[in-house]
């Protein structure tokens, strides 16, 4: 992670996805915002590369952008400044869109972009806790000035059952029984602090303690049972489904 008050630059840190595709099947409003105002809501502005382009392709386009994380909405607001007043941002999750429309006096618009997920400046930086690439505390918050527990709270202080449950369901891992006893166990002797610890915590070495790692995870396919766990442990704090579903 960069130093506080080092430069950095939206367009450098990410390529937004799918962007030819987004702008074809918008295409019908950018041509009308070429010749009279059009309004569009973008749900998770991210780094802003789908609305930069969409602001330069509409000329007479308005925005209204929405993210939860406050770190890329300051990254995309510095990137979007050369649009001045056609621009508007909130720190908000994207379920909230009616009081940002609301707050802008926007009955209705003419486009909707959703872009759901995580994104690279999640995922590159270990201090943010969302990979199990790299070692960093366990946080996985998108907002980490909400006031909402992070994943140390929920790996270090819930119960079994209920660890179990959101493996099973939320990370559809057939091994969640498994998987949360371990979590258990190894919490009984130290906290679980950092995301290296957590992703070293895979069932398998209960079972067959004397094969090496690797032998572990070739037998078990360790890495998709991680993907699960992470998978479980970003929609029960970040609420992705809950969000969708609103």
């Amino acid at each position: 992670m960069q130093q506080q008050g080092q430069e950095r630059n939206a367009a450098d840190l990410h390529i937004p996805v799918l962007m030819k595709e987004t702008l074809a099947a918008l295409q019908p409003v950018l041509d009308a915002g070429r010749d009279r105002p059009v309004r569009i809501l973008d749900g998770t502005l991210g780094m802003a590369g789908h609305s930069s382009a969409m602001l330069q392709a509409a000329p007479q386009a308005e925005l209204c952008a929405l993210d939860r994380d406050e770190e890329a909405l300051e990254l995309a607001r510095r990137r979007l400044e050369p649009f001045g007043g056609r621009v508007h941002t909130y720190h908000c999750r994207y379920s909230q869109f009616e009081e940002a429309l609301d707050d802008l006096g926007w009955d209705k618009v003419d486009a909707v972009l959703l872009d759901i997920g995580v994104s690279s400046l999640q995922l590159d930086e270990a201090e943010r806790g969302f990979s199990f690439y790299g070692d960093g505390p366990l946080d996985m918050r998108m907002d980490q000035h909400s006031g909402a527990p992070s994943a140390w709270h929920w790996v270090n202080r819930e119960s079994f059952d209920r660890l179990k449950e959101c493996i099973a369901t939320l990370g559809e891992e057939p091994q969640a029984g498994r998987i949360a006893r371990a979590i258990v166990d190894a919490r009984q002797k130290s906290p679980i602090d950092t995301t290296a610890q957590l992703a070293a915590l895979s069932p398998i070495h209960t079972i067959a303690p004397h094969l090496s790692q690797h032998a572990c995870e070739q037998l078990m396919g360790v890495e998709h049972e991680r993907q699960q766990v992470w998978q479980a442990w970003l929609r029960r704090l970040d609420r992705l489904d809950t969000s969708y579903k609103d």
